[in-house]
């Protein structure tokens, strides 16, 4: 969404290195949601279903802006629809908050687990910590192609969405994971985002709309942006194979307790049997011969 984002604020046709990385995202990011409602549509998530409606609205409105911003794309900046913008920003917020609906109430802990309710914390924080750092690159990515400062409020908004309480949350928690794979993809995040993005938002926070800033380049920016974001995802993927490898440690316990419990039933029932057979040779039947 970032990307698009700062194209409709350059000058000029969309590039082909513009065109290659946004077809590249929107087919990754059709998948993805193709995913999410089929896993919506099985009968083990039937509690999640009431979340549908709402995310395929979100969804089809998305792919109806998308339309437009295909039409702006291929016109010189002045002839683009000045409100394009607005609206790509309003439709994916609006279905990225859809989303982050959905992972909360997925990531609900079942049976009060401490380690499924971490993995789980960890992995919305995640999600949330991404999004706030995509929106703070969209501002200042679209900053950059149009060559002059951010409004006050707009600062002030930036700041708010620095996601800084997100991260010292979800690193905290992270810590307790105890996974070496995802304590190296965190130090990936602080690499490529703290140490490389970071600096580079504070600068043009700090600069906005003067000459020193505006000298950046746009898509200089634009590379250090996605490759900070793209940090993201491997600590975001590595919390839900640990929470899929969690699961399936429960459904295993689940089932030995379960084929336990049935052995011992069993044992009861033979016990309860020789007991009968007891009963009646040595106590009924005489009793009978008797009478």
């Amino acid at each position: 969404r970032g990307r698009a984002q700062i194209s409709l604020h350059k000058a000029g046709v969309l590039s082909d290195v513009d065109r290659q990385f946004i077809d590249t995202q929107r087919l990754l990011g059709d998948q993805a949601m193709i995913r999410v409602l089929v896993q919506l549509a099985l009968p083990v998530n039937q509690n999640l279903r009431g979340h549908e409606p709402g995310l395929r609205a979100a969804w089809d409105r998305l792919k109806q802006e998308r339309v437009a911003l295909e039409r702006d794309f291929a016109v010189p900046l002045p002839a683009r629809d000045r409100d394009q913008p607005r609206r790509w920003w309003v439709a994916t917020n609006i279905l990225a908050e859809h989303l982050e609906r959905l992972l909360t109430e997925a990531s609900a802990v079942p049976g009060a687990d401490p380690e499924f309710g971490r993995l789980s914390a960890v992995r919305l924080l995640l999600f949330q910590f991404r999004d706030y750092v995509g929106r703070e690159a969209e501002r200042l990515g679209s900053m950059q192609a149009e060559r002059r400062p951010l409004l006050r409020s707009q600062v002030a908004e930036l700041y708010e969405w620095r996601g800084r309480e997100l991260w010292w949350q979800g690193e905290a928690t992270g810590m307790m994971v105890g996974d070496a794979a995802f304590s190296q993809a965190l130090d990936g995040i602080r690499d490529s985002f703290f140490s490389r993005l970071r600096p580079l938002n504070d600068y043009l926070l700090a600069y906005g709309g003067r000459s020193a800033a505006a000298s950046l380049p746009v898509e200089g920016y634009s590379a250090v942006a996605v490759s900070a974001i793209a940090s993201i995802a491997p600590a975001f993927e590595r919390v839900g194979q640990l929470t899929a490898i969690l699961a399936e440690q429960r459904e295993h316990s689940a089932r030995s307790d379960f084929r336990g419990n049935a052995l011992v039933l069993c044992a009861i029932l033979c016990l309860l049997m020789v007991l009968l057979v007891l009963v009646w040779w040595r106590l009924i039947l005489p009793m009978r011969q008797v009478l």
